[in-house]
Order: C-alpha cells, then sequence, then structure tokens
C-alpha cells in the first residue's frame, strides 16, 4: 500500500475487507487518503469482526459508528453521509455507498431461511461471519441487515426518479452476484 503511487485527481472506492480493526482502518486512510482525490468506504463483513481476544471491545453497530468515525477523521464518505453527485460526460450520477449485510435469503429455494446456516455447514461451508460478527443490538445478522436495507431503501427514495445511482456495497445485491 506505501507503493501505492499518488493518484490526486482520481476517486478511490474500498468496498469493504480493509482490515479488522479501527487501527487497520487508519492505517489503510493515512496513506490512501493523501493519494486520491476522494475516497469512498463501505464496510465488509470482516471489518466488522470482534475476535474472542477483543470480547470486551466494540460489538455491532458500535464498531461500525467507529469505522464511520476513523473514516470522518480522512474525509472519507461513508454510508452515513450525504450521496455525492458527479457529472460524467454531462450526465450527473449521485454515487450511494451502502451498507446493507445479508440475510440468508441466498439459497436453494428448498431450503428454509431458518435453516438456512445449517444446510450451509452440512455442505462444508462454515461462514466465520457466525463467530466473528457479532451484530450486538440486534439479535441477530439478518435482523441488522433487514434495519439497514430499511434506512438505505428511504434514502435512495428521496433520490429523483431520473437521476442515475451508482451503488456501492460490499454485499451482493442481487443473487446472481453472490
Amino acid at each position: 500500500m506505501i507503493n501505492i503511487p499518488n493518484h490526486l485527481e482520481d476517486w478511490l472506492i474500498l468496498a469493504g475487507d480493509i482490515g479488522e480493526t479501527a487501527e487497520h482502518l487508519k492505517f489503510a486512510l493515512s496513506i490512501l487518503s493523501l493519494r486520491f482525490k476522494k475516497i469512498i468506504w463501505v464496510p465488509g463483513n470482516h471489518d466488522l469482526w470482534t475476535f474472542p481476544l477483543n470480547r470486551y471491545g466494540l460489538k455491532g453497530e458500535n464498531k461500525y459508528n467507529q469505522l464511520v468515525s476513523v473514516c470522518k477523521e480522512y474525509n472519507v464518505l461513508t454510508p452515513e453521509d450525504k450521496y455525492s453527485e458527479i457529472i460524467i460526460d454531462t450526465q450527473k450520477f449521485i454515487i450511494a455507498p451502502t451498507f446493507t449485510l445479508y440475510d440468508y435469503s441466498y439459497r436453494p429455494e428448498q431450503i428454509l431461511y431458518e435453516k438456512a446456516v445449517d444446510w450451509a455447514v452440512e455442505s462444508g461451508i462454515i461462514c466465520a461471519d457466525e463467530d466473528l460478527l457479532i451484530p450486538t443490538p440486534f439479535h441477530s445478522i439478518a435482523e441488522w441487515c433487514e434495519q439497514r436495507c430499511d434506512y438505505t431503501e428511504s434514502r435512495l427514495n428521496q433520490i429523483p426518479a431520473n437521476i442515475p445511482i451508482i451503488l456501492i456495497n460490499h454485499y451482493p445485491l442481487i443473487e446472481e452476484l453472490a
């Protein structure tokens, strides 16, 4: 990262999994913010992990808010900021960084929603998120996802229908991309 050349006229999208602690994000932004005109950050699951040795550290929504605060220190756009407008070839676009998580809806049709994690484990797919992504204050990642989707939808609905939106998210927004 320290060898990345300057791109002072360009924007950079950091679409999650930059690190696993606020310190990792600070390190990355301390370098990248000097090399790009603007940075947009959205969290990935790794950014939100809480490790067993740090069980008393920030978790869930509080950890997310801490990472947003780090971004603000470096003037980095986050899913909590006002959406930016850009013009490309005379066309106005809205850049919308989003944070939606996931809700286990991308699963085979015959698998019940409540059985999605069990099905994945039986298939040999074990996601570290089940142990490391603590959704506090929500009861589940899916519940946090629902809250984030409602919040994001509300914000996106305020954008005039004639303005194209560039969505930025770490998590697949349609099943074909999952």
